[in-house]
């Protein structure tokens, strides 16, 4: 029985070694499937982080202790700006990180 050649042997599970252009021999493992840029991961994870800090910042506002502080000083607590601040800072920072790179020529 004859056994028959398969192509390169995955260097471990679901990636496999893809030779550098112009040279023979292997390279660093590349995923199969693709992968998404650093850029992309860290701002949708920025842009998360932003949305539940200012989720966070309008429960705050609505809460007891908020509510008495902006009766007694007219202004909302200290955590709460800071909360929606950064939450917005997040957010923003974010979504310019996933748009910065997507431009398309003219």
């Amino acid at each position: 029985m004859k056994h028959r050649q398969r192509g390169p042997a995955p260097d471990h599970a679901g990636v496999e070694a893809r030779p550098a252009p112009g040279k023979g021999g292997p390279r660093r493992p590349q995923p199969i499937c693709g992968s998404y840029p650093a850029r992309y991961v860290v701002g949708v994870a920025f842009l998360v982080v932003g949305v539940v800090l200012i989720i966070f910042g309008m429960n705050a506002s609505a809460s007891l202790g908020s509510r008495l502080s902006e009766l007694f000083t007219g202004a909302p607590s200290d955590r709460t700006i800071w909360l929606l601040v950064a939450g917005v800072a997040a957010a923003i920072l974010g979504l310019g990180m996933l748009l910065v790179g997507r431009r398309r020529p003219l």
